[in-house]
């Protein structure tokens, strides 16, 4: 069974304001021909590689903020239909209609974790808690979980019962999902346990898109436009001011970063992607010379990305949307990101501070910018963070580079290694 829409397990940062002045943006095709005229359904952000999942080609990657791109889906399925990533640590998960794919060498090679997903169901969604993976799924198979990388699967649908899962996002240990004609259900304990979360949602709105802005819940649905909810879908209310054009209340996808929320829209008026900077109270249209269905959305750098229906990834420049200097954001912070001890030589403690609930990874590479640890790839919540590296064994005495990464943006600091 194929989804009327497929949408992107977005992870995004807040890190910039785009002032509400008149928007003159232009959008320009980046895909070289490489993806053809195909569907992109989804688009992921991890660190400086941007990963695209089309309908018959598999993965593509780009290292360059989309200039060029590449084939990445060697051990998938021939024409492989890629619905949805995530990201745990070092590994990536492609989300298929053949089920769930694993790379550990960013997309070079891809191995299948299906054992205990349904044959015949379609993986639609992805997401991650901690040491849990979630798969949602079509044909009514609702979500399946995993504690094991993908290992292994279960059923995980108590209280939630048959649904077509369309999104996810999470605040802190909470996974909400958007489903095809239930509405959103909220799960605080590992999906165990689901409960609908609809008040004030349209009866049977298909929910294609969720993201977070603070503590604001956006839901992109299916011919209604965004809704807000301000208490964890309590209760929900229309915030779709703005949003005009025909098939503008389709929202397939929907992207943040800082208080800026972008929603990519089915509209055949014109500007199919829209934005607010006031949490969803109004929208106005960013952009001219694209008009096909977009299906995905992501932010990096100084760039949005938008994976359309019919013409590949087109890549909008943020300065583009005014006449001031939006290309000029700053990076994670200018001061927070420390280390103590630095030098060190058993362990290091990391700390820094983030603004608000965002995505992030946290990593250690070398002069030649392989990485050399993991220390964290998640959600974080707002306020200070602080990760140890610890026992270094067989790495050289040197300076190494912490990275901290958000959405494509990064801070960096030297650390020393004396053993």
């Amino acid at each position: 069974m194929f989804p009327k829409r497929l949408p992107a397990l977005t992870l995004f940062v807040a890190l910039a304001v785009i002032p509400t002045c008149a928007l003159r943006a232009q959008w320009v095709q980046t895909n070289n021909n490489v993806l053809g005229g195909g569907v992109v359904f989804a688009l992921l952000v991890s660190g400086t590689n941007l990963f695209a999942g089309t309908d018959d080609g598999g993965v593509y990657l780009s290292t360059n903020n989309g200039t060029s791109w590449m084939a990445a889906s060697a051990g998938m399925l021939p024409y492989s239909f890629v619905s949805s990533f995530a990201v745990s640590g070092k590994n990536l998960f492609a989300g298929t209609i053949g089920g769930v794919y694993l790379s550990t060498d960013n997309g070079a090679n891809w191995t299948a974790v299906n054992s205990g997903l349904p044959t015949n169901h379609s993986v639609l969604t992805l997401a991650v808690i901690g040491t849990n993976l979630f798969a949602g799924t079509d044909g009514f198979g609702g979500v399946y979980l995993s504690t094991n990388s993908g290992t292994s699967w279960k059923k995980d649908t108590t209280g939630m019962g048959a649904q077509n899962v369309e999104a996810f996002v999470v605040i802190g240990m909470n996974i909400f999902a958007g489903t095809d004609d239930g509405g959103v259900y909220l799960s605080t304990d590992s999906g165990a346990n689901w409960t609908a979360v609809n008040s004030g949602l349209p009866t049977n709105a298909g929910v294609l898109a969720l993201a977070v802005i603070g503590t604001n819940l956006f839901a992109g649905t299916d011919g209604f436009g965004v809704y807000l909810s301000t208490n964890n879908g309590t209760s929900w209310a229309a915030a779709s001011t703005g949003l005009t054009g025909q098939g503008a209340l389709q929202v397939s996808s929907v992207a943040t970063r800082g208080t800026n929320l972008f929603a990519g829209t089915n509209n055949h008026d014109g500007s199919p992607v829209f934005l607010s900077t006031d949490n969803g109270t109004s929208w106005t249209a960013t952009s001219t010379g694209l008009n096909s269905d977009v299906q995905s959305l992501a932010l990096m750098d100084t760039n949005l990305f938008a994976g359309t229906f019919s013409e590949g990834i087109w890549r909008l420049p943020l300065s583009d949307l005014n006449n001031s200097s939006v290309s000029s954001l700053p990076s994670l912070s200018t001061t927070s990101l420390a280390s103590y001890p630095n030098p060190f030589s058993h362990s290091t403690q990391i700390t820094f501070t983030s603004q608000t609930a965002e995505y992030a990874e946290v990593s250690i590479v070398n002069q030649l910018g392989v990485e050399v640890a993991r220390l964290f790839s998640g959600e974080l919540g707002a306020g200070e963070h602080s990760f140890e590296w610890g026992n270094p064994t067989g790495l050289p005495d040197g300076t190494y580079e912490c990275l901290v990464r958000m959405n494509g943006l990064v801070e960096t600091l030297p650390i020393v290694l004396i053993h």
